[in-house]
């Protein structure tokens, strides 16, 4: 996760209440990384007794394989209260932060312990498009994009090969853009789940203030 990627046991200290204080993203990483919470996007449904209509055991297995659950009836023991609170929260994202589909990213990342890769240092290179390999290594791929005529005092008029190297910009300004886009909805997305944990009835943790840098490419003077 990087330099503002904290492990869960650094994360967290221990209050004299009991309760332990901890960031959002420790606490993302604690109910889906070590407690395997699962995403439950049907709840109404289960309660209600309405069930999944019109989705078959194909696409529940790969939602499951998405987030990293595992199947019922497997030998891992169920998530803890506070874990299941969690896992309901982020499911429950309103649709301004994103919604399920950011609500899975979440989740994914919580669970891989890392963050939207925003192209640290990444810069628009020229690059050659085509590469070729001789036998004194490899070498820009060059093509003839016209001629040129010169004089010669020997030979006159001489007509020469304009060579070319067709070029490449990338990463574009685009791309990076993009990829920055992406970290800034997931660090919204973040703070609205921050701020529903911070007012949920947890046993065991006192979510804090604390949240990951919100603009990690920007210098700090």
């Amino acid at each position: 996760m990087g330099a503002f990627a904290m492990r869960f046991e650094d994360a967290a200290r221990v209050r004299p209440a009991g309760q332990v204080e901890v960031g959002v993203v420790a606490l993302l990483e604690w109910a889906f990384a070590v407690e395997f919470a699962q995403l439950e996007f049907d709840e109404m449904a289960a309660t209600s007794g309405a069930g999944r209509v019109g989705v078959g055991n194909e696409y529940l297995l790969m939602q499951c394989a998405m987030v990293g659950c595992t199947i019922d009836g497997g030998g891992r023991s169920l998530p803890h209260d506070d874990a299941d609170i969690v896992a309901s929260i982020v499911a429950g994202l309103p649709v301004i932060h994103g919604g399920r589909g950011m609500a899975v990213t979440i989740a994914e990342l919580a669970r891989a312990r890392a963050v939207p890769d925003w192209m640290r240092d990444a810069r628009p290179r020229v690059v050659p498009r085509e590469w070729r390999q001789h036998k004194h290594g490899v070498f820009a791929a060059t093509r003839v994009c016209g001629t040129v005529q010169e004089h010669s005092r020997k030979r006159g008029l001489v007509t020469r090969d304009v060579m070319c190297c067709d070029v490449l910009i990338t990463p574009t300004a685009h791309q990076i853009e993009a990829a920055r886009a992406r970290y800034s909805a997931w660090w919204r997305a973040l703070r609205a789940v921050r701020d529903q944990l911070a007012r949920a009835s947890l046993d065991r943790w006192l979510v804090t203030d604390a949240m990951p840098p919100r603009a990690p490419w920007q210098k700090r003077c």
